[in-house]
């Protein structure tokens, strides 16, 4: 039997309907209040930030209208933002948040479990005009416990850090199939590239980090994960010999695009390495592989920003290599593709 359903409007009201996400106590979109987390210090704004050198042009959801809502700290000194609603600590949870971090002057924003002093979350400094997002399980625990979004600041201008769009929901978080990945929920369909002499491995908290390496890029804490290939250092060898040359490499899943597509991704070099990177097009079989972007031995020690814009009209893969003749630690975090 089919059915139809017809909607009959007898009436227009002059109100906006606000739609919370309502999948959790703890989800909120900022759009009419702060939901079930409380605070004396945050505000709540909708559209632009009135300062135009920092702070979001509007929520992440809605920034055309105007009409969406966002939690902004932009003050000297700490802001916190408080789950009224405590959580079970023999629950898993996967938390989910956009944050826009824009200003020459931003501080740190930190996640934390009520009552520890190990923050879940970092994020620091000027991450640019932009809302990024931030998934991550919760750890369990003995005990109910609180979560609480700690802004700092030394400074009131140029400094808003703002917040949407938090959700919470009970369980793992579902994994990440790729291109994209943080590599906090796997490797997203990267694997080691057949061939090298050495391999890409996931760090995850409870493993002996890697040299040089404490924290990783996107969450910035110990809790984070990243992909990364370690080569330790040559034992013995003549110096009247060749240098063995090392290698390793992983390789994206399938993609498919149109037209040019930005690939941008974070890696990190341990100091006093001989290093070369590499990004490469792989297309069919008997294809060439075409090497896009490359680098030698730049930044080491701290995560860097590598970004290229693909074009190829046909499907393909991208491979990232690095070699090197000493021992060293590449490690790669965030991976994004974005169309133009």
């Amino acid at each position: 039997m089919e059915w139809e359903i017809t909607f009959m409007l007898a009436f227009l009201f002059p109100w906006t309907c606000h739609c919370y996400p309502g999948q959790s106590p703890w989800d909120c979109d900022f759009d009419r209040d702060f939901c079930s987390w409380g605070t004396q210090t945050w505000q709540r704004l909708q559209g632009a930030d009135p300062d135009p050198r920092t702070g979001p042009h509007g929520d992440h959801t809605d920034s055309s209208s105007g009409s969406g809502g966002y939690a902004v700290y932009g003050y000297r000194g700490t802001a916190n933002l408080t789950s009224s609603v405590p959580f079970d600590g023999d629950s898993l949870y996967c938390i989910s948040f956009w944050v826009n971090m824009y200003g020459s002057k931003v501080g740190t924003l930190s996640l934390l479990i009520d009552g520890t002093s190990e923050p879940l979350v970092v994020k620091s400094g000027d991450h640019g005009d932009a809302w990024n997002q931030v998934t991550l399980e919760l750890p369990l625990r003995q005990d109910k416990f609180n979560l609480t979004f700690s802004a700092k600041s030394n400074s009131s201008d140029s400094s808003d850090i703002a917040l949407d769009d938090i959700t919470v929901v009970i369980g793992s978080c579902a994994p990440q199939t790729g291109p994209d990945c943080s590599f906090q929920l796997g490797t997203c369909g990267w694997k080691n590239k057949d061939g090298e002499t050495h391999q890409f491995r996931l760090y995850a908290e409870g493993t002996t980090p890697p040299v040089g390496v404490s924290v990783d890029h996107t969450l910035e804490s110990s809790v984070g994960q990243f992909y990364y290939v370690y080569m330790p250092a040559l034992e013995t060898f003549h110096e009247t010999e060749a240098l063995p040359k090392r290698s390793a490499g992983t390789v994206s899943p399938q993609l498919n695009f149109q037209g040019p597509t930005c690939f941008r991704f974070y890696y990190f070099i341990s100091r006093g390495a001989d290093v070369s990177l590499s990004v490469s097009m792989l297309g069919p079989q008997d294809a060439k592989e075409q090497v896009v972007w490359g680098k030698q031995n730049q930044l080491q020690g701290i995560w860097s920003k590598g970004e290229v814009t693909l074009v190829s009209p046909k499907s393909s893969v991208v491979s990232h290599r690095g070699s090197q003749v000493f021992s060293y630690v590449f490690g790669l975090f965030s991976i994004i593709f974005g169309q133009f």
